[in-house]
């Protein structure tokens, strides 16, 4: 049996590979869903929701993203490990250092999939069967100014993954949703006093980005492999006694 080359070694070689950054592209495309067409043959029990990835780090999106896809997936009967479980269980195998999961974040910034080769060895680092990852594309909220016509909008594209602990790819998502908000028509902006006024409700103007989310991340849960049967997990023995959990992001 060939020998399992080691996390770290993996990591810092898929980092070493250019690769172009897809940030930039605001291209708007319907929804891309890819399901293993013998998904039900592995058997999953357990998932982990690793941490949303983001090119600019941005902490709010990540957070909302990643209780929204708790909440869509919440009935689709695995047991979960959280975002939050994830970053706990890898800062506590590294002595609270976070470096492990921002070199797995940057990873999923190259390919918004965990790699297969490094798979095996993650999974059974977050006793789990499988890894759900979520990458933003795009997040971004176009304001109209006080002297603009115009409509403002909020766009999000995103990409998501599910590979099991043998590294193979068993669903994968991506797609955009765009809300525009109401139309301001610069012909009725008010005197120069007025304008802060109007400026700072116009600041507000764009749609919430939950507004966006929830529905892109509801038509795919719809898509997402539900747990067809019960069966006995393929991690550690420790997890046939756990109790069951709630999908990520959502408390108990």
């Amino acid at each position: 049996m060939r020998s399992m080359p080691s996390l770290g070694f993996v990591v810092a070689a898929l980092l070493a590979v250019p690769h172009p950054c897809q940030a930039a592209k605001k291209e708007k495309q319907g929804d891309r869903i890819w399901i293993h067409p013998d998904v039900a043959a592995f058997k999953l029990d357990r998932i982990a929701m690793f941490p949303v990835a983001t090119f600019d780090n941005n902490a709010k999106a990540e957070r909302l993203l990643e209780g929204a896809f708790g909440q869509a997936l919440s009935g689709t009967g695995y047991r979960w490990v959280s975002a939050t479980g994830v970053r706990e269980l890898l800062r506590a195998q590294t002595g609270g250092s976070d470096s492990t999961l921002k070199a797995l974040k940057d990873a999923l910034l190259k390919d918004p999939r965990i790699d297969s080769l490094i798979a095996p060895g993650l999974c059974e680092r977050l006793h789990c069967d499988a890894i759900l990852s979520v990458r933003v594309d795009l997040w971004e909220q176009r304001q109209i100014d006080w002297n603009e016509s115009g409509k403002p909008a909020t766009t999000i594209q995103l990409k998501s993954a599910l590979v099991d602990s043998s590294g193979a790819l068993l669903w994968s998502a991506s797609g955009s949703q765009s809300l525009e908000g109401p139309y301001h028509d610069a012909s009725t902006a008010p005197s120069a006093e007025g304008a802060l006024t109007q400026r700072q409700a116009l600041a507000q103007g764009a749609p919430d980005p939950l507004e966006v989310l929830t529905p892109t991340v509801g038509r795919w849960a719809q898509q997402f492999p539900s747990k067809k049967a019960a069966g006995a997990p393929k991690g550690p023995d420790s997890l046939k006694t756990d109790p069951p959990q709630p999908a990520p992001g959502i408390k108990p």
